[in-house]
């Protein structure tokens, strides 16, 4: 009888080990396979060649960006805008929050339409110099 009852524990060990063994290859495969899954004509991506890994292209306004945004960095290129713009003496600039508000110092003696025009043409500059701020446009000439 004892020997009845060791084989049948060797028989048991046997199986589990087997059992166990093809888990792990099954496991193995697994792991193998999902490492690989890419379509056939798809196309490697790589990081751009900028020195950052593509760190600025994942989100523009991280602070390791080189290109990132600051409010004083934004005030000071919204006066090179308007700066080109010969009838503009001065501009003051308020950023909050998504909104730009710029209120420009104008020459004596424009016509109202004038004004009009000035306004619409740094309004038009500064929309598309800024896309990511909502502009508003005034100046000295408003009332």
């Amino acid at each position: 009888m004892l020997r009845t009852d060791g084989r049948l524990f060797i028989a048991k060990v046997r199986l589990l080990s087997m059992v166990t063994v093809a888990l792990s290859l099954v496991i193995f495969t697994m792991i193998l396979g999902g490492c690989t899954a890419r379509q056939a004509g798809e196309p490697n991506r790589s990081y751009p060649h900028d020195g950052y890994l593509g760190l600025p292209h994942s989100n523009p306004n991280l602070q390791t960006n080189p290109t990132h945004y600051t409010y004083s960095k934004d005030a000071k290129l919204v006066r090179q805008v308007l700066d080109e713009m010969p009838e503009v003496r001065d501009a003051i600039v308020l950023i909050n929050g998504g909104t730009l508000y710029v209120r420009l110092e104008l020459e004596d003696g424009l016509e109202p339409s004038e004004v009009e025009r000035i306004k619409q043409e740094a309004l038009e500059r500064l929309d598309f110099s800024f896309p990511r701020y909502e502009v508003k446009v005034s100046s000295n000439r408003d009332m």
